[in-house]
Order: structure tokens, then C-alpha cells, then sequence
């Protein structure tokens, strides 16, 4: 299940594990990309993280139970880490009420599963946390993410025991399994046939020297002789993904050998754009300087645009339609929530 909030997105989906992006009826690539879950393993406990009660100033208070501004920024920190250029300064206070409408209403929920009393087995749980496990390379590597994201064992059961009890109570709503019918796919397929129409994409794979914002010319030159060490490596026959996960300063990547996943034109900042869609897989580029630093790209996958099979696009329209389905049930329950609840946000009129 994936929590959809304004243009936020904090929950756990049930293929991929904890995510959040933007879901719209746009073209194919946007319905699959949805469908994907667009998520990284490394965000998998960091978002849990971010639910997790923490010290700091108080954001809000939902009947009594304290939202932290530390929770607040670690969700709107993993958003703006998620995207390919960072936000100026209206948009990252935008990014920041909808982090804390979303963190609100999610306690909302839990409160409400909790008062229908609603269960969840401590085997359910175990279930769950294997899975969020199992993305990961090896124990070494999960309990490293677990440790960078200040969260214990402990606290990821207790945040997976509630997730899974919102999940469970959006799960009881009224027709929540309801299918789409047949006629209102086939209108949405007729429609937007047109934008139906997939974009080439690529699939790349990146190794990346941060470069914090503000660094002197001598660390930005000394960042940058490492880039040029770790291709020349890559030159000298290096595995990529080996280089990645040992080299590699991005997280979210490294332990997956780099792998960015798959991109269209467009995704990426324009001068890093411009190499990927240039380079035939399985080339590695030259070193690329981009905002947060230097990059290296392999291209590893190419797929062609074109038309896509009507009967592979109305199952993917149909879930896509379920899925809006859900999010409007959810959000008139939150909208009830909200009207009985004690909501208190310091400094607000």
C-alpha cells in the first residue's frame, strides 16, 4: 500500500517495499513507472526512519500524540534527494507542508486502525521485514542502512506492525475491492491513446563523488581526481557495479551496483541528459560534472518507443484506476479524521 498525500507519497508498497513519487494520468511510462513503485532499496529504511518518533522542536499534535520537526525534514531531505535538480526555496517550503499534512494524516489512520482494533501478527511482521531484508545485498548491508538511519530493530517492527495496520484498515473500506469496471478502462484507453504511446528509455547505471554545496576549489579538485581514478579503473577493464558499490558516494545506488533504474529525455539535468541518450550500452562516459557533484554513466539497457499491446495497457490502466479508486476512499476517511480530531500546529492562526 502507498500513502498518497497532496504530491507526496509516504508508504510501503506491497511489490517494492517503502517509496514515494507522484502518480498522474500521463503517458505509459508514467503508468509503468506507478506500477514499478520507482523506489530504491536504500530509502526502504530511511523513510521508515522518518516515521519514527524523534527529538526535536514540536511540528504538530494529532490528539495528543506529537509530530517532531525532525520527521518532517527527514521526509522533505529524502524527497529533495530523490530528484534531479534540487528545489529553490518556495518549493521546498511547499515540500514541507505537504510532508507534514501527509505525516498527519498518516497518524490519523494508524489512530483509527488502532480504535477498530485492528490486529497484526507478530509473524505478519516478521514477513514484512524479511521482504524489506531480502532487497538488500546481504544482514551487513541491511543493519549498515539501519545504523545510518538512527532506526533499531526494535523501532523498524514497531513502524512495520503500524503501516501494516493502516494498510489493513484502508483495506476493510467500503468496496476497497471493488473492480474498475470494464467501460471506464476502455474510455480512459480511448482518450489518451495518443500519450499511450511509450518513450524510449535507457537504463543506466551511475557512480557518483558528492561535492557538498559551498566546498573549497581544493576539495572540489580533489573530488574530482577521484572521479578520474575511478574511471580510469573502469578503463582499465573495472567492473562497473564492483566500482559502484565500493567507490560510489550515492547510497541509494551503490548497493545496487549503480543501477539508477530506467529514464526518459528529460529526467535528468540536461548536460547529463544528453550523454545517457548518446551512449550505447555498455559504454561508460567521461567524467560529467553535475550539481551535487561528479557523475559516471553506463548505459546499460535501451528500449525503443513505440506502441505498446491494448491488452498490456488496459490491465496497467485498470490498476492505475484502482489505485485512484483507493487514494479518493482514503482521502474522504482522512477528511472525516481530520474533522473530529484535535489537530494542534504551533504558530499557525
Amino acid at each position: 500500500m502507498i500513502w498518497r498525500f497532496g504530491d507526496l507519497v509516504i508508504g510501503r508498497s506491497t511489490a517494492t517495499g517503502w517509496g514515494r513519487g507522484a502518480i498522474t494520468k500521463s503517458p505509459n511510462h508514467q503508468i509503468t513507472k506507478w506500477l514499478a513503485g520507482v523506489t530504491a532499496a536504500a530509502l526502504a529504511v530511511a523513510v521508515v526512519a522518518a516515521l519514527a518518533a524523534e527529538s526535536g522542536s514540536i511540528a504538530a499534535r494529532v490528539n495528543g500524540t506529537p509530530i517532531s520537526t525532525d520527521m518532517v525534514d527527514r521526509v522533505v531531505r529524502d524527497v529533495i534527494a530523490s530528484r534531479p535538480k534540487p528545489p529553490d526555496s518556495d518549493e521546498i517550503a511547499r515540500l514541507t507542508q505537504s510532508a507534514l499534512d501527509s505525516l498527519i494524516d498518516l497518524e490519523l489512520l494508524y489512530q483509527e486502525a488502532q480504535a477498530r482494533e485492528i490486529r497484526v501478527s507478530d509473524k505478519e511482521v516478521d514477513a514484512e521485514i524479511a521482504r524489506t531484508r531480502a532487497r538488500f545485498a546481504n544482514r551487513s548491508q541491511f543493519e549498515s542502512a539501519l545504523k545510518a538511519s538512527g532506526l533499531s530493530e526494535q523501532r523498524l517492527r514497531e513502524d512495520t506492525r503500524k503501516t501494516l495496520m493502516v494498510d489493513r484498515l484502508l483495506a476493510t473500506m467500503p468496496d476497497a475491492k471493488t473492480p474498475v469496471p470494464a467501460d471506464a478502462v476502455d474510455r480512459f484507453y480511448e482518450e489518451h491513446r495518443a500519450q499511450l504511446k511509450p518513450p524510449a528509455e535507457v537504463r543506466v547505471s551511475e557512480i557518483v563523488i558528492r561535492v557538498p554545496a559551498g566546498s573549497s576549489v581544493t576539495d572540489r579538485s580533489a573530488a574530482l581526481d577521484r572521479a578520474h581514478a575511478v574511471l580510469a579503473e573502469l578503463r582499465a577493464g573495472g567492473d562497473f557495479a564492483t566500482l559502484a558499490r565500493t567507490r560510489s558516494d550515492d547510497q541509494k545506488t551503490a548497493g545496487r551496483g549503480g543501477d539508477l533504474g530506467f529514464v526518459h529525455r528529460g529526467e535528468l539535468p540536461a548536460a547529463i541528459d544528453a550523454v545517457v541518450f548518446s551512449l550505447p550500452p555498455g559504454e561508460v562516459s567521461e567524467v560529467l560534472e553535475g550539481s551535487d557533484g561528479y557523475h559516471i554513466i553506463m548505459v546499460t539497457q535501451t528500449q525503443a518507443g513505440g506502441s505498446a499491446p491494448p491488452g498490456e495497457l488496459r490491465e496497467q490502466i485498470a490498476r492505475m484506476l484502482e489505485g485512484e479508486a483507493r487514494q479518493q476512499r482514503q482521502a474522504a476517511l482522512v477528511k472525516t479524521l481530520r474533522e473530529k480530531a484535535k489537530i494542534e500546529v504551533p504558530g499557525a492562526e
